[in-house]
């Protein structure tokens, strides 16, 4: 649109969350592609304005023009009204890795859904529509069971984003990786496939404009052995 656009991250580079400081680094190149100013690792004090906002403070005591501010905070479970129902509450629903709670015959799915992820060996929840979407075939499994063998647990987590054009797609879990190389492409050409290791055994895999080599190595993310 022919803004001026600044971007204010408290994290060391944006999506250093889900993709570890490295690649989230590189994947914020694209915004400097385009003219977007980044400004990591540094937290939002305030807004001033009187009628309307006309600057954001930082936390360094900088103070950064702007008329159009776009927040993003987060999300917190609201699971308190489930508090003394027996069913056990940690961040979120604590379920197994088939969705099963604490109370039989009951399961939970959705973003106030903690399933415990075989993958990572922790409970999580996942804020993405493709969780929503596999996991309730996974939850109406465990139902119809009846006890019986555990089914199946989804495939690890995923998300995409198509940012100024490029495809970005993630599966996995970054935080538990050990290496991360890339074995396709180059960074340099916003073109690329990277694959994260824990001992040597894949454990999360990044694309950028790789959605056939990206989609093969999700599938193998799935029967991986860790």
């Amino acid at each position: 649109l022919g803004l001026d656009v600044t971007v204010v991250e408290a994290a060391p580079t944006p999506l250093a969350g889900p993709l570890g400081e490295v690649m989230g680094g590189v994947v914020s190149t694209l915004h400097a592609d385009h003219g977007v100013r980044l400004l990591c690792g540094v937290g939002v004090k305030g807004l001033s304005g009187s009628a309307r906002v006309d600057a954001v403070l930082l936390e360094d005591g900088r103070s950064i023009p702007a008329d159009t501010v776009v927040i993003g905070v987060g999300a917190r479970p609201c699971v308190e009204w489930l508090e003394g129902s027996g069913v056990v509450l940690d961040n979120g629903v604590k379920c197994g890795a088939d969705g099963r709670t604490s109370v039989a015959g009951v399961v939970a799915v959705g973003d106030c859904a903690s399933w415990y992820d075989p993958f990572a060996g922790v409970h999580r929840r996942v804020e993405h529509w493709t969780g929503a979407r596999e996991r309730p075939d996974a939850a109406v499994a465990t139902l119809l069971s009846a006890g019986a063998a555990t089914p199946a647990a989804p495939r690890p987590p995923y998300f995409w984003s198509d940012q100024y054009g490029v495809r970005i797609q993630f599966a996995g879990h970054s935080a538990g990786a050990d290496s991360v190389t890339v074995e396709e492409g180059l960074p340099d050409d916003r073109s690329f496939l990277a694959v994260y290791r824990r001992s040597g055994h894949p454990v999360a895999v990044l694309g950028m404009n790789q959605p056939r080599l990206f989609t093969r190595w999700r599938k193998q993310l799935a029967t991986a052995t860790l």
